[in-house]
């Protein structure tokens, strides 16, 4: 009977380590992975060179990254501490009623998607052209928006062309409107 328990406490020993060896190939492979995962989206977020918010909808802690600073001219340790105030303290008061609407619009579910071009004061006291997109990504049991995500891009100089475009295209209409002769385009 001693030799019967004897091999079965080695059996169930061997058992044990044999899971404890697997285990811990396994964790090595999720950490190896989650490592991975992890340098992919930081090598994304640094390519796109682009901003990045975390929003506690209900308390309205948020959280951005250091080129969401950078955008607007600053630091992350210069705007400390950082709440949603803080994005609100640099937005264009003309964009926060919009913005607003938009944002309530997406928690109701009406778009599946927040995104909206709006203005930022830079440090410098000019105003930065910022694509702003995000998502509610988790909901509390009563169907409240919880947590949002999403990104700043700078897209100041795409603006301003696009103002410098609109100009040329008037000048153009102007011209052709006035002109007491008639014109022909050829392709």
């Amino acid at each position: 009977g001693g030799t019967s328990i004897s091999l079965l406490l080695f059996g169930l020993t061997r058992s044990l380590l044999g899971t404890r060896v697997k285990a811990r190939r396994m964790a090595d492979q999720l950490t190896t992975e989650l490592r991975l995962a992890q340098w992919r989206t930081e090598s994304i977020i640094a390519g796109t060179q682009v901003g990045t918010w975390e929003w506690n909808v209900q308390t309205g802690e948020t959280v951005f990254n250091e080129k969401w600073a950078q955008i607007i001219g600053y630091t992350l340790a210069e705007l400390a501490p950082i709440s949603i105030k803080t994005w609100e303290k640099f937005a264009h008061p003309d964009d926060i009623k919009q913005s607003a609407a938009l944002l309530e619009r997406h928690f109701a579910g009406e778009l599946p998607n927040y995104e909206y071009e709006s203005r930022m004061q830079h440090r410098d006291g000019s105003w930065v052209w910022v694509l702003d997109r995000g998502r509610v990504m988790t909901r509390g049991s009563d169907g409240k928006p919880l947590m949002m995500f999403g990104t700043h891009q700078d897209i100041t100089a795409r603006k301003q062309a696009e103002a410098v475009l609109r100009i040329s295209e008037s000048r153009y209409r102007r011209l052709f409107e006035a002109a007491q002769d008639g014109i022909l385009i050829l392709d």
